[in-house]
Protein backbone atom coordinates (compact mmCIF):
# COMPACT_ATOMS: atom_id res chain seq x y z
CA UNK A 1 0.00 0.00 0.00
CA UNK A 2 2.80 2.26 0.39
CA UNK A 3 4.00 1.83 -3.19
CA UNK A 4 0.22 2.77 -4.06
CA UNK A 5 0.00 5.99 -1.73
CA UNK A 6 3.50 7.19 -3.25
CA UNK A 7 2.59 6.50 -6.77
CA UNK A 8 -0.61 8.72 -5.69
CA UNK A 9 1.44 11.41 -4.50
CA UNK A 10 4.06 11.70 -7.49
CA UNK A 11 1.26 11.21 -10.34
CA UNK A 12 -1.71 13.14 -8.85
CA UNK A 13 -1.10 15.61 -6.30
CA UNK A 14 2.33 16.77 -7.67
CA UNK A 15 0.75 16.67 -11.39
CA UNK A 16 -2.57 17.76 -11.08
CA UNK A 17 -4.40 17.84 -14.27
CA UNK A 18 -5.11 21.49 -15.82
CA UNK A 19 -8.89 21.39 -17.06
CA UNK A 20 -11.02 25.13 -18.63
CA UNK A 21 -11.47 26.99 -16.10
CA UNK A 22 -8.56 26.22 -13.65
CA UNK A 23 -5.14 27.09 -13.58
CA UNK A 24 -2.02 25.47 -12.75
CA UNK A 25 0.61 27.30 -10.49
CA UNK A 26 3.73 26.76 -9.17
CA UNK A 27 5.82 29.06 -7.19
CA UNK A 28 8.48 28.50 -4.90
CA UNK A 29 6.61 26.29 -1.91
CA UNK A 30 3.85 24.84 -3.42
CA UNK A 31 1.81 23.52 -6.61
CA UNK A 32 -1.80 24.73 -6.91
CA UNK A 33 -5.09 25.28 -8.84
CA UNK A 34 -6.52 28.46 -9.29
CA UNK A 35 -9.72 29.54 -11.04
CA UNK A 36 -13.26 28.21 -10.53
CA UNK A 37 -11.40 27.17 -6.77
CA UNK A 38 -8.38 27.11 -5.45
CA UNK A 39 -6.78 23.90 -3.92
CA UNK A 40 -2.93 23.61 -2.49
CA UNK A 41 -2.15 20.38 -4.21
CA UNK A 42 1.40 19.49 -2.92
CA UNK A 43 4.25 21.61 -1.12
CA UNK A 44 7.80 21.93 -0.84
CA UNK A 45 8.67 23.76 2.57
CA UNK A 46 9.89 22.53 6.21
CA UNK A 47 8.67 22.98 9.66
CA UNK A 48 10.99 25.90 9.48
CA UNK A 49 10.03 27.81 6.56
CA UNK A 50 6.41 26.40 7.06
CA UNK A 51 5.09 29.44 9.14
CA UNK A 52 6.26 32.11 6.68
CA UNK A 53 5.04 29.71 3.44
CA UNK A 54 1.40 29.23 4.74
CA UNK A 55 1.26 33.26 5.66
CA UNK A 56 2.42 33.82 1.89
CA UNK A 57 -0.23 31.68 0.38
CA UNK A 58 -2.98 32.68 3.00
CA UNK A 59 -2.23 36.67 2.17
CA UNK A 60 -2.04 36.03 -1.54
CA UNK A 61 -5.76 34.86 -1.38
CA UNK A 62 -6.92 37.01 1.26
CA UNK A 63 -6.05 39.89 -0.91
CA UNK A 64 -7.53 39.11 -3.82
CA UNK A 65 -10.93 38.21 -1.51
CA UNK A 66 -10.95 34.46 -2.87
CA UNK A 67 -11.14 31.21 -0.67
CA UNK A 68 -8.54 28.49 -0.82
CA UNK A 69 -8.46 24.78 0.64
CA UNK A 70 -5.68 22.88 1.85
CA UNK A 71 -5.99 19.32 1.82
CA UNK A 72 -3.80 17.49 4.26
CA UNK A 73 -3.00 14.10 5.11
CA UNK A 74 -1.97 12.28 7.78
CA UNK A 75 1.73 11.16 6.18
CA UNK A 76 2.70 14.37 4.95
CA UNK A 77 4.98 17.10 6.13
CA UNK A 78 6.08 19.03 7.63
CA UNK A 79 4.65 18.45 11.44
CA UNK A 80 4.00 21.42 12.11
CA UNK A 81 2.06 22.74 9.11
CA UNK A 82 -1.81 22.03 10.28
CA UNK A 83 -0.38 24.47 13.41
CA UNK A 84 0.71 27.05 10.70
CA UNK A 85 -2.79 26.52 8.71
CA UNK A 86 -4.78 27.15 12.16
CA UNK A 87 -2.74 30.16 13.08
CA UNK A 88 -3.49 31.42 9.80
CA UNK A 89 -7.45 31.35 9.88
CA UNK A 90 -8.00 28.06 8.09
CA UNK A 91 -11.05 26.20 9.49
CA UNK A 92 -10.96 22.24 9.24
CA UNK A 93 -13.13 20.22 7.84
CA UNK A 94 -14.72 16.68 8.71
CA UNK A 95 -11.77 13.99 8.74
CA UNK A 96 -12.18 11.59 5.74
CA UNK A 97 -10.11 8.45 4.19
CA UNK A 98 -8.15 8.03 0.83
CA UNK A 99 -9.35 4.92 -0.24
CA UNK A 100 -8.23 3.13 -2.98
CA UNK A 101 -9.60 0.03 -5.07
CA UNK A 102 -6.89 -2.30 -7.39
CA UNK A 103 -9.10 -2.87 -9.91
CA UNK A 104 -6.75 -6.09 -11.35
CA UNK A 105 -8.42 -7.34 -8.08
CA UNK A 106 -11.94 -6.88 -9.57
CA UNK A 107 -15.62 -5.55 -8.84
CA UNK A 108 -18.75 -6.35 -10.12
CA UNK A 109 -19.89 -3.94 -12.95
CA UNK A 110 -23.82 -5.93 -13.41
CA UNK A 111 -26.73 -3.76 -11.87
CA UNK A 112 -30.51 -3.57 -12.22
CA UNK A 113 -30.09 0.22 -11.74
CA UNK A 114 -30.14 3.07 -14.37
CA UNK A 115 -27.06 4.79 -15.00
CA UNK A 116 -26.39 7.32 -17.49
CA UNK A 117 -23.27 9.43 -18.38
CA UNK A 118 -24.84 13.11 -18.37
CA UNK A 119 -24.17 14.60 -21.90
CA UNK A 120 -26.93 17.38 -21.99
CA UNK A 121 -27.78 19.96 -19.82
CA UNK A 122 -31.13 18.15 -18.84
CA UNK A 123 -28.72 15.37 -17.43
CA UNK A 124 -26.47 18.11 -15.87
CA UNK A 125 -29.83 19.60 -14.20
CA UNK A 126 -30.95 15.72 -12.66
CA UNK A 127 -27.03 15.53 -11.36
CA UNK A 128 -26.90 18.34 -9.51
CA UNK A 129 -30.54 18.28 -8.36
CA UNK A 130 -29.26 15.18 -6.94
CA UNK A 131 -26.28 16.50 -5.26
CA UNK A 132 -28.32 19.36 -3.80
CA UNK A 133 -30.62 16.99 -1.94
CA UNK A 134 -27.54 14.08 -0.95
CA UNK A 135 -25.25 17.18 0.61
CA UNK A 136 -27.10 20.19 0.44
CA UNK A 137 -27.42 23.52 -1.53
CA UNK A 138 -24.95 23.50 -4.37
CA UNK A 139 -23.66 26.58 -5.74
CA UNK A 140 -25.71 27.83 -8.95
CA UNK A 141 -22.44 28.76 -10.66
CA UNK A 142 -21.78 24.83 -10.27
CA UNK A 143 -24.01 24.42 -13.29
CA UNK A 144 -21.95 26.81 -15.86
CA UNK A 145 -18.67 25.23 -15.27
CA UNK A 146 -19.39 21.82 -15.01
CA UNK A 147 -21.54 22.32 -18.51
CA UNK A 148 -18.39 23.31 -20.19
CA UNK A 149 -17.15 20.71 -18.89
CA UNK A 150 -18.95 17.77 -20.26
CA UNK A 151 -16.51 17.23 -23.86
CA UNK A 152 -13.53 16.73 -21.49
CA UNK A 153 -12.73 13.22 -22.65
CA UNK A 154 -11.60 12.69 -18.83
CA UNK A 155 -14.23 14.42 -17.22
CA UNK A 156 -17.17 12.70 -16.65
CA UNK A 157 -20.44 12.94 -14.79
CA UNK A 158 -23.49 10.58 -14.10
CA UNK A 159 -26.79 10.37 -12.77
CA UNK A 160 -28.72 7.04 -12.16
CA UNK A 161 -32.27 7.19 -12.00
CA UNK A 162 -35.52 5.15 -10.25
CA UNK A 163 -38.39 5.25 -13.56
CA UNK A 164 -37.63 8.96 -14.20
CA UNK A 165 -36.64 10.23 -11.24
CA UNK A 166 -33.06 11.13 -10.49
CA UNK A 167 -31.90 9.68 -7.55
CA UNK A 168 -28.16 8.92 -7.72
CA UNK A 169 -25.05 10.95 -8.77
CA UNK A 170 -21.31 10.65 -8.92
CA UNK A 171 -17.84 12.04 -11.28
CA UNK A 172 -15.19 9.90 -12.71
CA UNK A 173 -11.67 11.98 -13.35
CA UNK A 174 -9.58 9.95 -15.55
CA UNK A 175 -6.06 12.80 -15.94
CA UNK A 176 -4.30 11.61 -18.64
CA UNK A 177 -1.25 9.95 -17.99
CA UNK A 178 -1.94 9.07 -14.47
CA UNK A 179 -2.56 4.87 -13.52
CA UNK A 180 -6.11 6.32 -11.04
CA UNK A 181 -9.35 6.87 -11.64
CA UNK A 182 -10.34 9.55 -9.22
CA UNK A 183 -14.48 9.48 -7.52
CA UNK A 184 -15.84 12.34 -6.37
CA UNK A 185 -19.24 12.48 -5.19
CA UNK A 186 -21.43 9.04 -5.43
CA UNK A 187 -24.53 11.19 -3.05
CA UNK A 188 -27.75 9.34 -3.18
CA UNK A 189 -31.13 11.29 -2.33
CA UNK A 190 -32.01 10.21 1.53
CA UNK A 191 -35.57 8.27 0.37
CA UNK A 192 -33.64 5.96 -1.80
CA UNK A 193 -30.78 5.41 0.26
CA UNK A 194 -29.84 1.62 0.95
CA UNK A 195 -31.19 0.37 -1.97
CA UNK A 196 -28.19 -0.15 -3.63
CA UNK A 197 -28.24 3.08 -5.53
CA UNK A 198 -24.46 4.52 -3.98
CA UNK A 199 -22.86 0.72 -5.23
CA UNK A 200 -23.91 1.02 -8.59
CA UNK A 201 -22.89 4.09 -9.39
CA UNK A 202 -19.51 3.25 -7.91
CA UNK A 203 -19.23 0.04 -10.43
CA UNK A 204 -20.14 1.95 -13.56
CA UNK A 205 -17.11 4.09 -13.12
CA UNK A 206 -15.45 1.46 -12.38
CA UNK A 207 -16.13 -0.08 -15.71
CA UNK A 208 -15.25 2.73 -17.71
CA UNK A 209 -12.04 2.79 -15.09
CA UNK A 210 -11.13 -0.48 -16.51
CA UNK A 211 -11.69 -0.36 -20.29
CA UNK A 212 -9.66 3.12 -20.08
CA UNK A 213 -6.40 0.46 -18.95
CA UNK A 214 -6.39 2.63 -15.27
CA UNK A 215 -4.90 0.54 -12.82
CA UNK A 216 -6.73 1.71 -9.67
CA UNK A 217 -9.96 3.95 -8.22
CA UNK A 218 -9.18 6.71 -5.59
CA UNK A 219 -11.74 8.37 -3.49
CA UNK A 220 -11.58 10.70 -0.72
CA UNK A 221 -14.29 9.11 1.23
CA UNK A 222 -16.96 10.57 4.16
CA UNK A 223 -17.08 8.63 7.12
CA UNK A 224 -20.78 7.46 6.18
CA UNK A 225 -19.19 5.96 2.80
CA UNK A 226 -16.40 4.45 4.07
CA UNK A 227 -17.97 1.05 5.11
CA UNK A 228 -19.68 0.49 1.54
CA UNK A 229 -16.54 1.26 -0.23
CA UNK A 230 -14.65 -1.43 2.30
CA UNK A 231 -17.35 -3.84 1.27
CA UNK A 232 -15.98 -3.63 -2.81
CA UNK A 233 -12.91 -3.78 -2.06
CA UNK A 234 -11.81 -0.31 -1.38
CA UNK A 235 -8.98 0.08 1.18
CA UNK A 236 -7.57 3.10 3.54
CA UNK A 237 -4.38 4.53 2.45
CA UNK A 238 -4.10 7.57 4.53
CA UNK A 239 -6.33 9.35 6.70
CA UNK A 240 -7.08 13.23 5.36
CA UNK A 241 -8.61 16.84 6.38
CA UNK A 242 -9.40 19.83 4.23
CA UNK A 243 -8.83 23.06 5.75
CA UNK A 244 -10.38 26.44 4.63
CA UNK A 245 -9.45 29.49 4.47
CA UNK A 246 -12.22 31.85 4.09
CA UNK A 247 -13.12 34.25 1.65
CA UNK A 248 -12.55 37.56 3.18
Amino acid sequence: MTEILELYDSEVRANPASRPGLELVNDAHVTRLEGAFNFICSWRFSNDTAPQAVSDQANHFRQIGEELMWRVYDHDEPSNLEACLEKEGFVPGPQGSLMVLPLAEGISTESAHDIRRVTSPTGLRDHLKVAASAFGSVDGGDSDYLLQLLSEPGFLLFCGYSGDEPVVSGRLEMPSNSSFGILFGGGVTPSHRGKGFYRAMVNARASIAREKGLKYLITEAREMSRPILETLGFRTLARERTWSLPRS
